[in-house]
């Protein structure tokens, strides 16, 4: 217990840049785990040593103290340690390559890097596999954006040295970009493929009809009370109650729910989201149309531009940058633009985030039709309404190009190949967050106060004298 208590405060040490602080305590921490005989607590001391030795800029001790911390991982077959070891080595690799002055010993520090940062990406997608539910393994593998984000870094980094620069690694590090933002959006594709109430077990639907039967009856217990008004300290102490035994039945069927998808063959079947590759992506996109695919990374963020015969690759501002902007420009569209100083103040936020994100690519974009695959905030824009300098002229998108936008190429060809197998259900989902009444604090006046609510009266009345459409 001692050291992993000594484990957790030596890496928050390191998070806050107390790095020699950080070394002793896990060197306290390696000795308390091997006196308990805790390989997994010695793993754990040896990695965030190397960790502290990083921030101590000693690159190679840092290395050494990782790799054993490894060769545990490996003989416990602890594949999250795995991952992250070999990403923390792949970056010092990439941080070694920079200050060597020989290219090609640059080149073989950086095919070192990329390989140790490609099998950390591999194990990933082996932690990932062994998730049963949709929304916990979505938010696992967000947690992991960063071991992608370092894995491009390294691939245009050796792109830049290349001696025969051509599309190897711009291309390679596009697939990356595809997998990281391809993965959930796979997975709840899949997901819905499989009718988990296939081959249902009687004992679980009986269980499961059972929680569902007592949570209704707890729900509109709650309700009830709610709606009365005038809670005291019995109401009050019921409602408590109540909120925890809803809470205990919840749990209890999204466990249920795991039960079902591990005893479902078909599920069992699913392996690791199948990506598109770079040429069955450009085999998508049509010879008058263009892809413009970005990614947002702290330091620098990329825009891919592809069309069916090449593949750019561009580098833009950093994300805090990019998303302050599209902030910017987002907060002035909801103001209504009944002022002069309220139309100046969108152009500005329209032409700040354009020279950001599509300046950079605009000798690129010929062709007549855009598709945009987004990422970030970047999703949140109106992308037919950025400005585009033509003629000494800037001018929205939309006025002279069709424009596309996607949440991934790898989903759209999943849903060609689906169409194409078997008849398209005669359904839509909507998916809306409207304003309901006067009281929306989304809901404001010209002059910014907030509308003046009716009584229910009002509202019945109003309601009564509804025109009628026949």
């Amino acid at each position: 217990v001692r050291a992993h208590r000594e484990i957790l405060l030596a890496r928050t040490l390191v998070a806050l840049g107390e790095f020699d602080d950080a070394r002793t305590l896990a060197m306290r921490a390696l000795a308390d785990a091997k006196l308990s005989g805790s390989p997994r607590s010695e793993a754990d001391a040896l990695r965030q040593m190397g960790m502290a030795l990083d921030g101590l800029h000693r690159p190679e001790d840092s290395i050494e103290q990782l790799e054993q911390a490894r060769r545990h991982y490996e003989s416990l077959g602890l594949t999250d340690g795995l991952a992250a070891v070999d990403n923390a080595v792949a970056r010092l690799l990439a941080r070694i390559a920079l200050s060597e002055p020989d290219p090609d010993q640059q080149a073989v520090r950086l095919d070192e890097a990329l390989q140790r940062s490609s099998r950390s990406l591999d194990y990933v997608d082996r932690l990932l596999g062994k998730v049963s539910a949709p929304e916990l393994r979505a938010w696992y593998g967000a947690s992991y954006r960063d071991y992608y984000q370092a894995h491009i870094d390294l691939l245009l980094q050796r792109n830049g040295i290349d001696a025969n620069p051509g599309n190897r690694y711009v291309s390679e590090a596009l697939s990356t970009s595809e997998r990281a933002r391809a993965r959930m959006m796979m997975d709840l594709l899949n997901e819905a493929s499989v009718d988990l109430q296939r081959e249902i077990d009687p004992g679980i639907a009986a269980e499961m009809e059972e929680l569902i039967d007592k949570l209704s009856t707890s729900s509109e217990r709650r309700e009830r009370i709610l709606t009365e008004g005038g809670v005291n300290d019995h109401a009050r102490g019921e409602l408590t109650a109540l909120s925890e035994e809803i809470a205990f039945i919840e749990n209890q069927l999204a466990l249920k729910q795991l039960e079902l998808r591990r005893a479902n063959h078909h599920y069992r079947a699913l392996t690791a989201p199948h990506t598109v590759t770079v040429s069955a992506l450009q085999r998508l996109i049509a010879s008058d149309s263009i892809m413009l695919q970005y990614f947002l990374a702290d330091e620098r963020s990329f825009v891919w531009v592809v069309t069916d015969d090449a593949v750019h690759v561009r580098e833009i501002a950093g994300s805090e940058i990019i998303n302050a902007a599209a902030a910017r420009l987002i907060a002035s569209l909801s103001t209504p633009n009944r002022y002069p100083v309220a139309g100046i103040e969108q152009r500005d936020a329209l032409r700040s985030i354009s020279e950001l994100v599509l300046q950079p690519v605009a000798d690129l974009i010929g062709a007549r039709r855009v598709i945009v695959v987004a990422d970030g905030m970047l999703n949140y824009l109106p992308f037919h309404t950025l400005l585009l300098a033509e003629s000494d002229e800037d001018r929205a998108l939309l006025d002279t190009r069709e424009v596309v936008t996607l949440p991934s190429m790898s989903v759209l060809a999943a849903l060609i190949e689906r169409r194409e197998d078997e008849d398209a259900p005669r359904s839509i989902a909507i998916f809306a967050d409207p304003v309901f009444n006067l009281t929306d604090p989304r809901l404001v006046s010209v002059n910014g106060r907030r509308p003046v609510a009716r009584t229910q009266s009002e509202s019945e009345r109003e309601w009564a004298t509804r025109p009628v459409l026949s």
